[in-house]
């Protein structure tokens, strides 16, 4: 093959020709990714570094887990589901990846919006259809509650209404505190619920402290209602009658669109659909339970409570909730694409904005550009005509290392941008190596055309050597490393390929054609 290139005129012309289009084309695109030439939508994607965005470390939730093995099954899962969720933005190169044994990488580049990209990850997605305790039963548990938190929380309860500068608890509440204290015009405070909410999910959840089969939920509240009201709470049959994985299809529509008179036309509701099995398991609750209400459960929170008045058999319900548009695309996004097989918190999370990645861009391009310049100047002082091919096969290289990346639609990092700065460096080198060896064969006393000859031939053998060498590390860090590395590597082999192409075939075919083709006695060198 070394041989084909060295020596075979036709068959370097139509490869520089292919090169030489493909270049052109993907860096015109690249450009101006509008274009109508852009048949294939191709474009230069940044990642995150350049263009901003959102990076997570998410972690799994191992406590459930058995063994080693089902904790990796819940991570492969939990990857495929938050990559669907994901692919709902519409992101260049996102990059989703596993971290060690429980914790999984997210980048999101150019995201718009980081708090509901955050939102969107963490959420586990458990959807339950549960029965709302009977009224009997909602007085039974509320006063087991009373009575654990009389016996058990009395001075954790004082110290935070002393915190909370709310008004001291009289010797009568001191009875039934959660009732007459905690709670307020039906409401948990919000005092207590950013305090002592963690608490209380726990405890409400102790057969102890609420009636056996019974637990406290919350009711869906925004965020304004939540701080200065407080929380709902509701208390439900502890069975799920319906769960989400007999879901087929979740989305969301206008209410006015819909069967539904309950709701604003206005209003977002979200339908679900649910297959054969969970068509006959949701007939068959509602036929059973007519003229109760059956909460629809999604992670612990009770969006909806409506009563049943006639068994169901289609297989099909509405979530309403006053949601706004986008709660509502988000969640039947999440419904859709299935829960979390094991739940996630957030680790790490680093928010890179748009303008430092604009400066990081500004940055390199002034760097390139000095540095260029100090080589094409080096290269044309000193080795005259000769540089002058050099820096043409330079700057193709530099061409093809961003043709290649906007034709693979890969993402342009700063350690790319570092792989590309190398594979500069490495170009040179190789043409430097050349034109040593041509000037110690005109040393010799041999023409021109001998001397180019006998440099290239010789040249060529160290050149592909050193190349290979170091193609075989960006293969290794590529199947290897992870996101920054990737990035380096996926440069680092274009840029090679692209410097052996330039050194080996492009700058033979210049000094063919304007040297030896032309019969000059001398070279200038």
């Amino acid at each position: 093959m070394r041989e084909l290139l060295m020596r075979n005129s036709t068959f370097n012309r139509i490869l520089i020709a292919v090169f030489l289009i493909l270049t052109t084309y993907f860096v015109y695109v690249m450009f101006d990714n509008e274009s109508p030439v852009n048949v294939a939508d191709k474009k230069l994607n940044l990642g995150l570094d350049l263009a901003g965005g959102s990076y997570f470390v998410l972690e799994v939730d191992t406590s459930e887990l058995a063994d080693d093995e089902e904790i990796e099954r819940a991570l492969d899962s939990n990857i495929e589901v938050i990559r669907n969720r994901v692919d709902k933005f519409g992101l260049a190169e996102p990059v989703i990846q596993k971290k060690g044994t429980k914790q999984i990488i997210v980048q999101l580049p150019g995201i718009k919006d980081p708090s509901r990209a955050k939102a969107l990850l963490g959420r586990t997605a458990l959807l339950e259809f549960k029965l709302v305790a009977s009224s009997i039963q909602q007085r039974k548990a509320v006063k087991g509650i009373d009575k654990y938190f009389a016996q058990n929380q009395i001075n954790q309860i004082r110290a935070i209404a002393e915190k909370a500068n709310l008004a001291e608890i009289t010797d009568e509440a001191l009875k039934t505190p959660f009732s007459s204290y905690i709670l307020s015009n039906g409401y948990i405070r919000p005092e207590y619920v950013e305090y002592f909410r963690p608490y209380v999910d726990s405890l409400f959840r102790q057969k102890s402290a609420v009636a056996r089969g019974y637990e406290v939920a919350y009711l869906k509240s925004d965020e304004t209602a939540r701080l200065t009201k407080g929380v709902q709470f509701i208390i439900l049959k502890s069975k799920s009658e319906l769960g989400g994985k007999y879901l087929t299809d979740a989305s969301w529509n206008f209410a006015g669109n819909s069967s539904n008179q309950l709701q604003s036309s206005n209003t977002p509701e979200i339908s679900l659909v649910f297959d054969r099995d969970g068509a006959k398991i949701f007939g068959k609750v509602t036929g059973d339970n007519i003229g109760k209400q059956l909460a629809i459960v999604l992670d612990n929170v009770v969006y909806s409570s409506p009563r049943i008045n006639s068994k169901i058999p289609s297989g099909k319900a509405v979530i309403t909730g006053n949601f706004t548009v986008e709660e509502a695309d988000d969640l039947s996004n999440i419904l859709k694409h299935g829960s979390l097989r094991a739940p996630l918190k957030i680790a790490e999370e680093r928010t890179v904005g748009p303008s430092l990645g604009k400066d990081s861009i500004e940055k390199g391009k002034y760097a390139g550009i000095i540095g260029l310049s100090i080589i094409f100047i080096f290269m044309l002082v000193y080795y005259k005509t000769a540089g002058l091919f050099a820096n043409i096969a330079l700057l193709f290289n530099i061409c093809f290392i961003l043709a290649m990346l906007t034709m693979f639609g890969a993402s342009l990092t700063m350690p790319g941008i570092a792989g590309i700065i190398l594979t500069i460096g490495m170009s040179v080198d190789a043409n430097v190596l050349i034109f040593e060896r041509i000037k110690e064969e005109l040393k010799l006393g041999k023409s021109v055309g001998s001397a180019i000859e006998a440099g290239f031939n010789r040249a060529v053998i160290t050149i592909t050597d050193a190349n290979v060498t170091t193609l075989i590390a960006a293969v290794v860090l590529y199947s290897f490393g992870s996101g920054a590395i990737k990035g380096f590597a996926i440069t680092l082999m274009i840029g090679i390929v692209g410097s052996m192409f330039s050194a080996i075939v492009l700058v033979k075919s210049m000094f063919n054609s304007f040297i030896i083709a032309k019969k000059k006695s001398k070279l200038s060198i």
